[in-house]
């Protein structure tokens, strides 16, 4: 942000004293300090993008979140053919269970 800060005449300063004045080398070091934390911020942030499917691809294989699976026993699973009581249908599986190894 440019700071337009007028002089009076009657302080008879040349135009390089007013330059002084005005210059401090804190405010310039905290302005350089700051910014060299947000260029870090910022390369973090991207960094940080690009490396999030990997990571998340990594957590989920080794928690079994997200649709993977962990499962190293054999799984059941059983087929039901239940039908309300009102219907008169009858159904019945041709198996009843299968037993599957992932």
């Amino acid at each position: 942000m440019l700071l337009s800060v007028v002089v009076p005449p009657s302080l008879g300063l040349s135009p390089a004293s007013q330059e002084r004045l005005f210059y401090s080398p804190i405010i310039d070091t905290k302005s350089k300090k700051m910014l060299y934390h947000l260029t870090a911020v910022v390369f973090g942030m991207v960094g940080l993008t690009y490396a999030a499917v990997p990571l998340y691809r990594t957590f989920c294989q080794a928690t079994g979140y997200g649709g993977t699976v962990q499962h190293k026993e054999e799984i059941v699973v059983q087929f039901n053919a239940d039908v309300a009581d009102g219907m008169q249908w009858k159904f019945t599986p041709t198996q009843r269970e299968v037993r599957v190894k992932p």
